[in-house]
C-alpha cells in the first residue's frame, strides 16, 4: 500500500506543489509528502523483520524522522 501511495505521489508531487495555498503558499506540499513518503518505505526496508510491529515501528520512525 505505500509503495502504491509513493508511486502516486511521485507523479503527482508537482500538481500538489500547485494547489497548495495553506497555511503559507510556498508550493512543496506535494515534494514535501514524497519525501516523506520515501523515508517510511526507506525504514520500513530496514525493519529488523517483517512482523507487523516491527514494519509499524519503522514506518513511524521514517515518517517522524525522514
Amino acid at each position: 500500500m505505500f509503495m502504491v501511495a509513493s508511486d502516486w505521489l511521485e507523479k503527482n508531487a508537482a500538481e500538489i506543489d500547485a494547489l497548495n495555498v495553506f497555511p503559507v503558499p510556498d508550493g512543496d506540499t506535494g515534494t514535501n509528502m514524497l519525501l516523506t513518503m520515501r523515508s517510511t518505505l526507506e525504514e520500513a526496508y530496514r525493519a529488523p523483520d517483517h512482523s507487523t510491529s516491527a514494519v509499524a515501528k519503522a514506518i513511524a520512525r521514517g515518517a517522524l524522522m525522514g
